[in-house]
């Protein structure tokens, strides 16, 4: 028969635990799974930053083309609305209240450049005179390239060959004022002056 052991006030023994070894062919396996996933991440986000950033440039291309034909507009609406002698605004400001007429608006408000980031107003713009000192057109400061570069409206064809969004002007030149010498003529004048 077995004898007893007595174990009375003794704790219970654990038996010692025992190392176990990795075989030698994974050793700092996790690590590198670990960079490799940092790093795809790493990639992915910086993807991430080239599409957003590029479809927020693309948003604010397509609203300087809608400002612009808004500013073309009304200065075409101001040129023809004249009766009698013709003219062009002298200043932006002129299509909010026309001096001309008592209650005549020919643009809500002032856009300001969306490709000018921070610049309000009308400052932003760049102002294209006509040569008897009106503002026949305006045109984006930014020297950055256009994503767009086909797909324009008929009236904006030209603005596929452009280099630089400053090369966006939108301009109204009525059929009478086309054939005075220099009428088509780029002379700019920056619009806080």
């Amino acid at each position: 028969m077995r004898a007893a052991i007595s174990t009375a006030g003794n704790p219970p023994v654990k038996p010692a635990a025992v190392p176990r070894r990795r075989p030698r062919g994974q050793q700092g396996y996790t690590y590198l799974v670990a960079l490799i996933a940092v790093a795809l991440l790493a990639i992915f986000a910086e993807t991430q930053v080239t599409v957003v950033s590029t479809r927020l440039r693309a948003e604010r291309e397509a609203e300087l083309l809608f400002r612009g034909q808004a500013y073309r507009n009304a200065i075409r609406g101001y040129y023809e609305a004249g009766q009698g002698v013709k003219t062009y605004p002298q200043r932006l400001e002129d299509l909010l209240h026309d001096p001309r007429y008592v209650n005549k608006r020919h643009l809500r408000q002032l856009y300001p450049d969306p490709m000018q980031a921070g610049d309000p107003g009308a400052a932003g713009w760049e102002i294209i005179p006509d040569l008897d000192g009106g503002i026949r057109g305006i045109a984006s400061r930014s020297r950055d390239e256009p994503l767009k570069k086909a797909g324009f409206p008929p009236e904006l064809e030209g603005f596929a060959d452009a280099a630089n969004y400053s090369d966006w002007v939108f301009e109204y030149i009525p059929e009478e004022r086309k054939r005075l010498p220099g009428a088509g003529r780029r002379s700019t004048v920056p619009a806080d002056e």
